[in-house]
């Protein structure tokens, strides 16, 4: 294929995702982390434990994300939906020194009607495994929790240094 006949199929893809697309109103998210009942944010925290490039690569994917608007973004190895007992949760991912760092997050679309200002791109937890290696057990049943919890109180708190939306005028 030619290089103009595959830059011409790149820029109709990215179109048909939303990618060029400005959101409007009513198609703004924000990002917010889930907050526990002991006022902690388990996302956040293990994002602060990872090392920075992959620390600031999750950040860039999930702003990346929240501006497509997140329902128009498209699958890739760095965002995707989760299936099985994780269906509903959709993951950020880095790879980083053989190690493949995950951060759940959950899209809330009903977030307004919780006295949120925007739909909510929420960073539920967190987890890391070797490349090629499943995910401990564990860290799904805490993601799990993390979530039911989350949908039961709607606690977040917003992020630093990530800004709240781009659709603000």
């Amino acid at each position: 294929m030619s290089p103009s006949k595959k830059n011409k199929r790149r820029a109709k893809a990215r179109g048909a995702a939303g990618v060029n697309s400005v959101p409007s109103a009513t198609t703004r998210w924000s990002v917010a982390f889930y907050r526990t009942a002991k006022d902690t944010a388990p996302a956040r925290k293990f994002l602060l434990g990872c090392p920075q490039p992959v620390r600031e690569m999750l950040l860039a994917i999930v702003v990346a994300v929240r501006d497509a608007p997140p329902p128009s973004f498209p699958p890739s190895k760095m965002w995707h939906v989760m299936h099985g007992e994780m269906k509903g949760f959709y993951e950020a991912r880095d790879e980083h020194d053989g190690q493949l760092y995950r951060v759940f997050c959950v899209l809330d679309s009903q977030a307004p009607e919780h006295g949120l200002d925007a739909k909510a791109l929420t960073l539920i937890c967190g987890g890391a495994k070797p490349v090629r290696s499943p995910m401990d057990k564990s860290v799904y049943d805490e993601a799990l929790a993390y979530r039911e919890d989350y949908l039961a109180t709607r606690r977040i708190v917003l992020p630093i240094g990530v800004p709240k939306d781009q659709g603000k005028a």
